[in-house]
């Protein structure tokens, strides 16, 4: 069953490694306004130790870690499924004996395999040249369970951007969500700022939706900032915020689906 899509990804993975130079030359473009937060850093912890349990080289980590996964965690909307959907072409998917949810998630993980070699080796320059102190966990455990909340979070995060995308059903324009996901979602996510230097109300805010878990708690796996047994109630967090998702996305898609074929999609 799942054979067709993984051949998908094969295949979406295999064009992106024909532009592996405009990878790298899209990734530069987020290093330079890294190297500027890592010196604003520096200069901050001149006269500080710690900052709400954050050192100086975790601080530095954070926000190197955030510049390799948030394009691997990011939720958006997928100008592809928004065009099916409102110049009728989505008909293709619904005679074919195919999903468009895992059609949509074969794709992310081809373009997203091809991204994280390309990121991964340009993250490791950048810390070799700029952040020698680059803070690496010293209990091994929390590698694999660092990798595993990645995981988590890239299945969270593109079925967050499967259910946006399909507002298209009953959106003319994406400018509202747009906004949304480009100034709000930074925020909740902790790729702004690490979420415990916001005031308390916004971190209580966010530990309530699925985005934290996009972003900030993989990182704060990492950075050894939690227990095991926090990060165990996080994992399973992750686990059910996926389901409840999922089950959302279908629905929606359901609906949209009926509001598509009545009005002769």
């Amino acid at each position: 069953m799942f054979r067709k899509y993984l051949k998908v990804a094969s295949v979406v993975y295999q064009e992106g490694t024909q532009y592996r130079l405009q990878y790298v030359a899209s990734f530069l473009c987020v290093i330079f306004p890294l190297l500027a937060v890592v010196f604003l850093w520096r200069t901050v912890f001149q006269d500080i130790q710690m900052i709400e349990g954050f050192t100086e080289s975790m601080m530095i980590t954070y926000y190197i870690l955030v510049a390799l996964l948030t394009d691997l965690v990011s939720p958006g909307i997928m100008m592809y499924i928004t065009e099916d959907i409102r110049e009728g072409t989505l008909s293709k998917y619904l005679l074919r004996p195919i999903s468009r949810r895992w059609y949509h998630f074969s794709e992310e993980i081809g373009i997203s395999l091809g991204y994280s070699l390309v990121a991964l080796i340009v993250i490791l320059g950048f810390i070799f040249l700029f952040a020698v102190d680059f803070y690496f966990p010293a209990n091994l455990l929390y590698i694999p369970l660092f990798l595993v909340s990645v995981g988590l979070s890239m299945v969270l995060g593109t079925g967050l951007t499967y259910l946006f995308s399909l507002s298209a059903f009953w959106l003319e324009e994406d400018t509202g969500l747009d906004y949304v996901l480009e100034y709000l979602v930074p925020i909740l996510t902790g790729a702004l700022i690490p979420l415990a230097l916001l005031p308390e109300f916004v971190y209580q805010v966010a530990s309530f939706l699925p985005f934290k878990y996009l972003l900030y708690f993989p990182i704060e796996i990492f950075l050894e900032r939690i227990t095991l047994s926090e990060i165990g109630y996080g994992l399973f967090t992750q686990i059910l915020w996926i389901g409840v998702i999922y089950l959302l996305g279908a629905w929606v898609w359901r609906r949209g689906c009926r509001r598509y074929t009545a009005r002769g999609g």
